[in-house]
């Protein structure tokens, strides 16, 4: 396609927060201060962000699972009594 491209990573790790002065770090502060020209992330979108951002449609989504221990079995005859424990 004939371009360049260069990996980069924010220096702090982060995806991005507004700071009080109004720059942000991370990810968002890269592109806010045109250090450069677009992200691949996990970055949610979110009204401070779609401000100063173009942010493109998702392309993917992932649900997170959690799988837990079933809690025991309660016996019928006690089970009125759980609410006041």
């Amino acid at each position: 396609m004939g371009f360049l491209y260069e990996l980069m990573f924010p220096e702090d790790g982060l995806f991005g927060n507004r700071l009080e002065d109004g720059n942000w770090t991370g990810v968002v502060g890269l592109l806010q201060r045109n250090e450069a020209d677009m992200a691949f992330s996990y970055l949610s979108m979110n009204y401070e962000r779609y401000l100063i951002l173009d942010f493109s449609t998702t392309y993917s989504s992932q649900v997170q699972t959690f799988v837990t221990e079933m809690p025991p079995l309660v016996p019928k005859t006690t089970v009125f009594m759980y609410p006041l424990i």
